[in-house]
């Protein structure tokens, strides 16, 4: 039900998940974000973040600042010495990010690392 908004889907979500075990197999299979020793992947914990707080994360990557992006660096361990040129490579990609008006936060985070990776001073934090 990714990428699908209202209380519907986030019901039939629950109940697919529920009914067909995949958080179960996600978490012994390592899927889903998931590592057999319980251990919530750093681009599960990402991609979650990024979901819960996408509309303010798209309003504060437009302004180049604020609490959402901040703890969107820290979620990739940017330190603080680099995470001015973080904010200003979101801001300046913007368009890149949000390009699509149904885009997924899976589509905005890669386009994010694909961002990152070609920037010299942040291609170290993503991999």
């Amino acid at each position: 039900m990714q990428g699908k908004d209202g209380m519907i889907f986030k019901v039939l979500g629950a109940t697919t998940n529920g009914t067909f075990g995949n958080q179960t197999f996600g978490i012994t299979s390592g899927t889903l974000g998931c590592s057999s020793d319980g251990v919530v992947t750093a681009e599960a914990r990402r991609s979650m973040f990024a979901s819960a707080n996408v509309d303010q994360l798209a309003a504060e990557v437009a302004a180049g600042h604020g609490e959402t992006l901040t703890t969107l660096a820290s979620l990739y361990k940017i330190t603080p010495a680099d995470r001015p040129a973080f904010y200003a490579l979101t801001q300046r990609e913007y368009s890149q990010l949000f390009a699509k008006p149904d885009a997924t936060t899976g589509d905005v985070l890669a386009a994010l690392d694909t961002a990152m990776a070609k920037d010299a001073r942040l291609s170290h934090y993503v991999g």
